[in-house]
């Protein structure tokens, strides 16, 4: 369900939309309402003001990995950290998460995107 108010952008979230609560963009799984290379979700105002935004960033490589053309068993992708970062109205970071696996990340999301919500929602 994309949002049926103009100045906001996105798919409203199935049980918090009426908390003020879209996804920018779900991430790279392409069963996702809006895949992309990271995952955003937002919560609006009234007003339709960005009031609170929750994303997950790419941050230090800690492994650049090993490309080899010949298929060899060294052949490894480069391993990054991620970080899931809290940004208020004021565009000020909070640094919630790091992650290295995205089973991880998308493990912490289920469990702490209810409780950022409560803390931060905006009743409609």
């Amino acid at each position: 369900m994309t949002s049926e108010n103009t100045g906001r952008k996105g798919y409203r979230f199935p049980k918090n939309g009426h908390l003020g609560v879209y996804t920018l963009c779900s991430g790279p799984d392409p069963n996702g309402p809006i895949p992309g290379e990271r995952i955003i979700i937002v919560i609006y105002d009234q007003h339709a003001h960005i009031v609170r935004r929750l994303e997950q960033v790419r941050a230090d490589c800690l492994d650049p990995g090993h490309v080899d053309f010949f298929g060899s068993t060294r052949r490894r992708p480069a391993l990054y950290s991620y970080h899931i970062i809290d940004i208020d109205k004021d565009q000020s970071p909070q640094r919630l998460a790091s992650h290295t696996s995205p089973s991880a990340a998308k493990q912490w999301l289920v469990d702490n995107v209810p409780k950022w919500v409560q803390e931060h929602r905006v009743p409609l």
